[in-house]
């Protein structure tokens, strides 16, 4: 699921890759590696003195914080697309 505010963000970005099917396209038009997005994430969070952390990591931290907050389960089972709700 995406937050409807962020569509028209996220096509204005995909414009700029005509023809990948990727709204972050590395520059010859394929998919960016998990190793490229983190360091991209590590030296942003860096530079805003913040505390490094891995796009996993922030995935990890989403569930935490939506069962914190008493997200059904079944959602967040669906949102981070897991086939089994104990995983």
């Amino acid at each position: 699921p995406i937050i409807e505010d962020a569509l028209q963000p996220l096509y204005m970005l995909h414009q700029c890759h005509p023809g990948s099917v990727y709204v972050f396209g590395g520059h010859d038009g394929g998919g960016l590696s998990p190793s490229s997005i983190n360091g991209a994430l590590r030296r942003d969070l860096r530079a805003l003195g913040m505390r490094s952390i891995t796009v996993h990591g922030l995935r990890h931290t989403m569930a935490a914080l939506s069962v914190t907050h008493q997200q059904s389960v079944r959602v967040l089972q669906a949102v981070l697309g897991h086939a089994d709700v104990s995983t």
